[in-house]
């Protein structure tokens, strides 16, 4: 597959090696030339760690490679809150004045480099660990790393899959029936009705034009209120996007100006959920579902649902070379096929268990009710 640049989709009972028999043919196939960087890619910390002891079970056997496990800077980084300025954070102080020297020496002592080796050079260096291990996964062969660093629009690597950047890549995908519904939360997106209030009681004193285009979204939004009876379906929201981008402006010249933190923290991260409704309102086409809802506790969303990510997916993974995506549970196949890539010629197998049947032991509980109305019951 690899070798024909295309894609292949393996459902594979639990327990019968799948990791090491998809690393094993890629690394092959990163020696014959046919990729450069592998990135295998999970949706759980637990196989990113089997993912790191296949490499190891195929160093020992001399395999000459540079391995990095990518950890979220939320759960990699030093300081108690995640503050990325260099007056609030002692790692980000002068941190480009003496990452190049950790990331040289990383390179140049080591093949392997978990998190635990990642935090032992940040800190020898005193770096930020997360930055540290960004400019070194450029330098590596393979790239241990969750869903989101190379298809989510808001999260994934730009030095390898911003826009006009393309690779030698191979991605191995794992557990990858999980990749529907994470994709369709990486290109989905809602507002809140509420969220405007309480930015226009914030920024009330002194900004009168911000004030002015939070209240008029706000009234766009009480109007699509009053309509939906729970939830509504919408064909168009392109009266609210047009008024959203008009406050894009108001809010970047708030926050470029704004001093006091607390209150530059709390529009910033409002900024970036507008800024992200924007964008996929952008994308919107047939994949995507628009629809209002008025949760139980009172509050009114504006959702853009997108139902099928595969045209979006599709779009990262034909950043690369060639993409294998497999699990235990993908079936039916061509359901996943349509979900996951948008390509027509992808190939598909099922592996069959290799597990003698006489020595499995299947088990019947029938005293246990599957009923709806008895879950929660305590026997």
């Amino acid at each position: 597959t690899i070798a024909r640049r295309k894609n292949l989709f393996i459902q594979a009972p639990t327990g019968v090696g799948k990791t090491i028999s998809t690393v094993f043919p890629a690394v092959k196939a990163v020696g014959e030339g046919l990729g450069d960087k592998i990135f295998y890619l999970t949706a759980k910390t637990i196989t990113r760690t089997v993912a790191s002891q296949a490499f190891e079970i195929l160093r020992k056997q001399d395999l000459k490679m540079k391995v990095i496990t990518l950890t979220a800077k939320e759960k990699i980084c030093f300081c108690e809150e995640t503050i990325c300025n260099p007056d609030a954070c002692p790692y980000a102080k002068g941190h480009f004045d003496r990452v190049n020297a950790a990331v040289y020496e990383l390179l140049t002592s080591t093949d392997e480099m978990s998190r635990e080796v990642l935090e032992e050079q940040a800190r020898k260096w005193n770096v930020c660990p997360f930055e540290m291990a960004l400019d070194v996964s450029q330098w590596v062969d393979a790239v241990i790393c969750d869903y989101n660093y190379v298809f989510d629009p808001n999260a994934h690597l730009k030095r390898f899959f911003g826009d006009g950047v393309k690779g030698e890549y191979l991605f191995l995908i794992d557990e990858a029936h999980n990749l529907v519904e994470r994709g369709r939360t990486m290109y989905s997106t809602s507002i809140c009705k509420e969220d405007f209030l309480k930015i226009k009681k914030l920024v009330k004193y002194g900004e009168p034009k911000l004030v002015s285009a939070l209240e008029s979204c706000n009234k766009q939004l009480l109007e699509l209120k009053r309509e939906c009876d729970g939830c509504q379906i919408l064909n168009s929201v392109s009266h609210v996007y047009i008024k959203l981008l008009s406050l894009m402006t108001k809010l970047e010249e708030f926050i470029e100006d704004c001093k006091d933190e607390v209150i530059r923290k709390g529009v910033l991260e409002f900024y970036f959920g507008i800024r992200n409704f924007i964008y996929i309102h952008d994308r919107l086409d047939e994949n995507y579902l628009i629809y209002s809802e008025l949760s139980e506790e009172g509050k009114f969303y504006l959702h853009l649902f997108c139902v099928n990510p595969a045209g979006c997916l599709q779009e990262y993974m034909g950043k690369g070379n060639s993409t294998i995506l497999f699990s235990a549970t993908f079936l039916p196949i061509n359901y996943y096929k349509k979900l996951l890539s948008a390509a027509k010629d992808d190939y598909a197998i099922y592996a069959e268990s290799p597990f003698e049947q006489s020595k499995r032991l299947l088990l019947l509980g029938n005293d246990v009710s599957t009923k709806y109305t008895r879950r929660g019951d305590v026997p």
